[in-house]
């Protein structure tokens, strides 16, 4: 026999961490489904500090720079929830490692974003290339670059424009952080200097350093975009997330393609992870809730609804998601201008679990260190010791 429900009965409360705020509108889906549980979102900048450092935890974790062996300590194993709730074949395999440890899944994916160059003129023939390589880049500055009274008036584009494309660059060409098992970041040092060592002639490809100096001074004041609409430069650099959820008129007049080579795609470090915390109190909420996040329906429904309230949100939590098939087949039906756009599984290349600090790192340390080795200034100290000294002055 069926029970009735308790009446007045309340909802039991889900704590939920995040630093990712486009977990939102799943947030706000489930509550308004269901009255057992209700998720009390609070938002917390540095989440996997926060996790380490904190008396009495969340119940659950969902956001970004959290896959590290620091983290994997203070979460949940996964395991037999993924086989009560989940079927791992829903998910990309690699990502879906990517959260585990020791043989052991404390992480969920959620979702990915990947590196983009965007281009002027059409969408083009929806049956070709989705991939651009850095060296057609360059191969296109034969028929764009421009020089007048002996100086640039146009460039195609240069790696020492933006260091995150720098930084990106280098990922092309096999430089990949991971972490060691003191929990410190490592990479293969070959790797590193064939990328710069790349970079460095493609600049030279247009007259070296100062002549990129030249025209960096003189035009790339405005915005890339704006640049690349008046054909001051062909190409700007951007990430999925944030050109796909510009408005259609923002992107008027626009194409673009992922960065990656023949057939392979690096996927953004910045990965979406869920996780329960080993001191949830609210662990069959949690559960409830993941499961519930990760089912097709309740994922097209989250873009369904952030389109229609016309949210600057892209995808499901800010990406592409986690489940293939939601990406492949229901990403392109909320977002037409990825129809044929989205690539293959076998394509992609996701980061393994990222060390401690490294998306803070990247940003105040690998980029301005690789801008100035790329430019040949003079540098105090090689990466590792500059990453390595960063890591002492932190309190955490």
């Amino acid at each position: 026999m069926a029970m009735m429900p308790l009446i007045g009965c309340s909802p039991t409360a889900v704590v939920l961490w995040t630093n990712v705020p486009d977990i939102v509108p799943a947030v706000e889906l489930f509550n308004a489904s269901q009255d057992e549980h209700v998720v009390e979102l609070v938002y917390r900048a540095d989440l996997a500090s926060a996790l380490r450092l904190a008396e009495t935890g969340p119940d659950l974790v969902i956001g970004t720079s959290i896959s590290n062996q620091a983290t994997a300590r203070v979460m949940q194993p996964l395991d037999r929830f993924m086989r009560r709730e989940l079927d791992e074949e829903d998910f990309y395999a690699d990502l879906l490692a990517s959260g585990a440890a020791d043989g052991r899944q404390y992480l969920l994916p959620v979702s990915y974003n990947l590196p983009l160059i965007y281009f002027a003129g059409g969408p083009g023939d929806p049956r070709g290339p989705i991939i651009i390589e850095p060296q057609e880049m360059r191969a296109r500055a034969e028929s764009f670059n421009e020089i007048r009274n002996d100086t640039w008036i146009r460039l195609a584009y240069s790696p020492a424009w933006n260091p995150a494309f720098l930084y990106q660059f280098l990922r092309t060409k096999g430089f990949r952080a991971m972490e060691a098992e003191s929990g410190a970041p490592t990479w293969r040092l070959e790797a590193l200097l064939a990328g710069v060592s790349a970079a460095r002639e493609w600049i030279s490809g247009h007259g070296g350093l100062e002549a990129d100096r030249t025209f960096q001074e003189r035009y790339l004041y405005d915005p890339q975009i704006e640049l690349v609409r008046r054909g001051r430069v062909a190409y700007g650099y951007e990430t999925s997330d944030r050109f796909l959820s510009l408005s259609d008129a923002r992107r008027a007049g626009l194409s673009f393609r992922w960065l990656g080579n023949e057939n392979e795609i690096r996927a953004l470090e910045r990965v979406v992870y869920a996780g329960i915390p080993a001191g949830a109190r609210s662990r069959r909420g949690a559960e409830r809730f993941l499961a519930d996040l990760f089912t097709v329906a309740r994922q097209a429904q989250i873009m369904e609804s952030a389109l229609r309230k016309r949210a600057s949100v892209f995808g499901v939590a800010g990406g592409f998601s986690s489940l293939w098939r939601v990406t492949e087949r229901h990403v392109p039906r909320y977002y037409p201008q990825l129809e044929g756009m989205i690539p293959p599984a076998a394509w992609l290349r996701f980061p393994p679990a990222q060390p401690r600090h490294w998306k803070t790192i990247v940003t105040e340390v690998v980029e301005p260190w690789l801008m100035r080795e790329v430019a040949e200034a003079p540098q105090t100290r090689d990466l590792e010791s500059s990453v390595r000294t960063w890591l002492m002055q932190q309190e955490d």
